[in-house]
């Protein structure tokens, strides 16, 4: 097994609370108003359980086909790492399973805007250094020299630039376990800014780019007990965003999103073990709703912007028995996407993300089928089939700011009853009977994801429009 570099994190002391569950599908909350459909529900996508043994460490990106990648830490290949991908019809295998070249630890996937995949991770027969590969279509090929890094990694960070070019963030043991940050210039691995950059030793980064292509760090840090640090690559040197230390305690599991407005928001598990929302407003670091998210303790958090901008948080979630829970903010609180603990598993190593459409995608490694990789998705089409003939609903202009229109004359059926629900599956209009064309004002609706049900004589349609 992996060395242990350094544990500078938050110490939680958790109980599992490790009920058994036979459940492999958890329906929509229907006492809260929510339909139990397909549309408002999480459905396991593709075959559940598609690893062939025990997966962990899972690693979650999207395509811009719009089809879902995963990386893993496989234990049928030797603790190696592997990749599956979705091929509309079913999880196949990305190269072959355990393509690294041994046991290796804390995967990170990344694509790029023109679909290339790229996986890091860190290698044991290269004493844990950091190692990235592309995926050329068909095998996973060393992206520069293999173990580049000066020395042992930990908390590994894989993203890519708008322009294609992949950045790594780790806790660097060749300089004081502090974090470093290098990008792949198109030969080899270079700085980003001085290595070693924190103030102390560092856990839980995490790298994101900003929609103008600024680079973002967040980690916490024991120059400043474990609390938290946000900082900005400014060309030169990385700079502090706001405070460090801002969040008063020592946390764990630090996240980071930048919205479309080029907020940066983090999350985290606070001392409290509750997840925790904070954005910078340009000045502070201000909590996003209510301090506590969650209803309990959590791990495995994750934060992504939906591709309308709203901001969604998953976890793994102590007061539903560990399954997992995703949340959206909606401006004022932070709503259920589907019913907590919608899962209806023990799900650890949780993975989040988006497809084009604003899908919401969950992997996560699955108790009820032996501890294998599974994914979830949350909205029509869940199970992996195209949404059902929804060119039969013309939907304009999508994206939608005042008045929307929805255009029926090509339902071959009478339509009975038409229902739009938001992205946390809760109806916000509804008409029987209604006319082959209706015009909608739309510009009261929060920004984000719309589902559109139209129910005929003889079968259900559905299709989605975004409010910007």
């Amino acid at each position: 097994m992996k060395k242990i570099l350094l544990f500078v994190s938050l110490l939680i002391t958790v109980n599992f609370l490790m009920h058994a569950s036979g459940a492999t599908q958890v329906p929509v909350n229907t006492a809260a108003g929510l339909k139990s459909e397909m549309l408002n529900s999480w459905q396991y996508f593709g075959q559940p359980g598609f690893s062939t043994g025990r997966a962990t460490q899972l690693s979650l990106a999207m395509q811009p086909n719009g089809q879902p990648v995963v990386l893993f830490i496989d234990f049928d290949f030797a603790s190696k790492a592997t990749a599956m991908k979705f091929n509309g019809t079913a999880w196949e295998d990305a190269g072959i399973r355990g393509f690294s070249s041994a046991e290796s630890a804390e995967p990170s996937l990344a694509v790029s805007p023109s679909g290339e995949l790229y996986a890091a991770y860190s290698d044991s027969p290269l004493v844990w250094k950091a190692t990235v590969m592309k995926f050329d279509g068909n095998a996973w090929v060393p992206l520069g020299t293999p173990g580049f890094s000066l020395a042992e990694v930990a908390y590994t960070s894989l993203v890519v630039s708008s322009a294609g070019v992949p950045y790594l963030a780790y806790q660097d043991a060749g300089a004081g376990y502090k974090a470093t940050v290098m990008k792949f210039d198109g030969t080899a691995w270079v700085n980003v800014g001085t290595p070693g950059f924190s103030a102390g030793a560092v856990a839980y980064n995490c790298l994101a780019f900003g929609p103008t292509g600024e680079l973002y760090i967040v980690y916490s840090d024991i120059a400043y007990d474990n609390n938290v640090v946000v900082r900005k690559f400014n060309g030169t040197s990385w700079v502090d965003v706001g405070n460090p230390g801002f969040a008063n305690a020592a946390v764990a599991e630090t996240r980071i999103a930048i919205g479309p407005g080029n907020e940066p928001y983090i999350a985290f598990v606070a001392s409290n073990y509750h997840s925790r929302v904070m954005k910078f407003d340009g000045t502070n670091w201000v909590i996003v709703g209510a301090p506590d998210i969650s209803a309990g303790g959590v791990m495995n958090i994750n934060l992504l912007f939906s591709p309308s901008g709203q901001p969604h948080i998953s976890y793994v979630d102590y007061a539903n028995s560990m399954y997992a829970t995703v949340m959206t903010f909606n401006g004022s609180d932070w709503l259920n996407v589907g019913p907590a603990g919608f899962t209806g598993t023990r799900s650890f190593y949780t993975s989040m993300a988006f497809d084009t459409l604003g899908s919401l995608y969950l992997a996560f490694q699955d108790s009820t089928y032996l501890n294998k990789a599974s994914v979830m998705k949350f909205g029509s089409g869940a199970s992996g089939i195209a949404e059902t003939r929804k060119e039969y609903i013309l939907v304009y202009p999508d994206p939608a700011s005042v008045m929307l229109t929805i255009d029926l004359k090509n339902l071959g059926n009478s339509p009975e009853q038409l229902e739009i629900f938001d992205v946390t599956g809760r109806m916000i209009y509804t008409i029987q009977k209604p006319e082959r064309n209706i015009v909608l004002d739309v510009q009261n609706y929060p920004s984000g994801v719309y589902f559109i049900n139209v129910k005929t004589t003889k079968e259900v349609i559905r299709t989605r429009f975004v409010r910007r």
